[in-house]
């Protein structure tokens, strides 16, 4: 339930009391279930869907960074390209045009 939620609000601010709240446990309780469940934190598992998305949307789309940026929940395109090419090795564009 958890991850459909995630998945289907990934343009949102997801945080980790709404998570918590959709399966009723504290949330220091619930970060620890997730990673235990997961292998990585709430967080890091958002994040990770986000940027499988922004990647999906520079492959097949025309949308410009700002667009993405907005469709992929990061809000601040300089953070969304850092954010990228940490955990790409490319910037947005350089993706885009590989």
């Amino acid at each position: 339930e958890v991850l459909n939620y995630i998945e289907d609000n990934l343009s949102k601010s997801i945080t980790i009391e709404e998570l918590s709240q959709i399966v009723h446990f504290h949330p220091n309780y619930f970060i620890r279930f997730f990673r235990d469940h997961v292998g990585c934190s709430p967080i890091q598992y958002i994040n990770g869907m986000r940027i499988d998305k922004a990647k999906n949307l520079l492959r097949t789309t025309f949308l410009s960074i700002k667009e993405i940026t907005d469709l992929t929940g990061f809000n601040d395109p300089s953070y969304f390209s850092k954010h990228f090419k940490k955990n790409v090795g490319l910037s947005p564009l350089e993706y885009r045009n590989g």
